[in-house]
């Protein structure tokens, strides 16, 4: 017993000073079998999930795929498509142990997924690739995508270049990503860069312009009605953000940025830049997935002053460290939108080689 605990204080320190995801879950695995929470991960029951109707569904798929009956499989899979088909989304289901949920999850995503593909690159009598891709398309946009909304928080702000970065290393950072005050600042940073221009941001976080806030003196503040110089704020943003449109930025980065602009008077209704910010702020700020800055009331004497290097280091590694839990949640949550995009990113390259066929000059 003595043994065990110091074992599980070893792992648990692991854990907590893990320096990447790989680190984190190779004790968060320790630490599950110590607590024989491995084998919950292979039961066959867990009472979470409707696990008979999941495993009829997996049946039902591949029958289909084994006897080529594709126009049947699209209508078993839009019922499969339901993300809340057998309670797979139910949240609890990541709260028993910490490296990963129970197996039934996995083995119903991959014969989603492996159905979808089969779709994809079989041929289906009377069905050409334009309306396929159409078809994958309309279901994507019912599906729904991933989006990620960043809070605001002044200093931690930072955090979520931590939280971003985490993402981004396992490739789940959603193409899709909202925010507003310091929220808005970085996936203002991240949307305004390309995959090459991203990897240097995440990979040398060194280079980015710290100095947001300079505060005013009283008889400046008083004259010009506010604490801070917006001048500096300005700054800050042209240099992390540069200076282009919302247009051009997604040209650039092929990411969509919403950011939502505070009122200014009482009476006024937040103002969206572009049209999807507004309903996405007048909600509560809860998401599917939430990952929360972790309470430190050391912290918040730092909240309104420009970060050091070493701060910037900390509030990074401290969003990376609140994301790696939910990294198998997201995993899972996410795959049916990648695998959508890997499908309609095929399609559309098989469409644009037949439409160059049909168009090529005979010789």
């Amino acid at each position: 017993m003595k043994h065990a605990s110091k074992t599980r204080k070893q792992l648990q320190q692991q854990l907590e000073q893990a320096h990447d995801y790989e680190q984190w879950c190779e004790a968060a695995t320790a630490l599950d079998d110590l607590d024989g929470l491995l084998a919950w991960r292979e039961q066959e029951e867990t009472g979470m999930l409707h696990e008979s109707l999941m495993r009829k569904h997996m049946g039902l798929m591949d029958h289909c795929r084994q006897n080529g009956d594709t126009r049947r499989l699209i209508r078993i899979l839009q019922e499969s498509l339901y993300r809340h088909l057998g309670e797979l989304s139910n949240p609890d289901l990541y709260t028993v142990a910490r490296s990963g949920t129970n197996r039934l999850v996995g083995e119903f995503l991959d014969a989603v997924e492996t159905s979808m593909e089969f779709i994809c690159d079989h041929p289906i009598p009377e069905v050409t690739t334009a309306r396929k891709l159409k078809m994958f398309q309309d279901a994507e946009r019912v599906y729904g995508r991933p989006a990620l909304m960043l809070s605001g928080g002044a200093a931690f702000g930072i955090y979520h270049i931590g939280v971003t970065r985490a993402l981004w290393r396992q490739d789940l950072l959603p193409d899709v990503m909202a925010g507003s005050s310091m929220g808005a600042i970085v996936p203002g940073a991240i949307c305004t860069r390309n995959d090459k221009e991203l990897a240097e941001f995440f990979n040398h976080p060194e280079r980015i312009h710290l100095n947001a806030f300079r505060w005013l003196g009283v008889t400046e503040g008083l004259r010009a009605g506010h604490a801070m110089d917006p001048r500096q704020l300005q700054e800050h943003l042209h240099h992390n953000l540069g200076n282009v449109s919302f247009k051009e930025a997604y040209e650039h980065s092929g990411r969509t940025l919403n950011i939502s602009v505070s009122p200014t008077r009482t009476q006024q209704k937040p103002r969206p830049l572009i049209e999807q910010a507004y309903a996405m702020t007048s909600q509560q700020y809860l998401g599917d997935i939430n990952i929360h800055f972790p309470p430190r009331a050391s912290l918040y004497r730092k909240v309104l002053s420009n970060p050091t290097p070493e701060d910037l280091e900390m509030y990074i590694n401290l969003g990376e460290q609140a994301t790696w839990p939910r990294l198998a949640m997201i995993k899972d949550q996410t795959r049916i939108s990648r695998a959508f995009d890997r499908c309609i990113a095929r399609l559309e390259q098989e469409l644009e080689q037949e439409t160059a066929e049909q168009t090529a000059t005979p010789l």
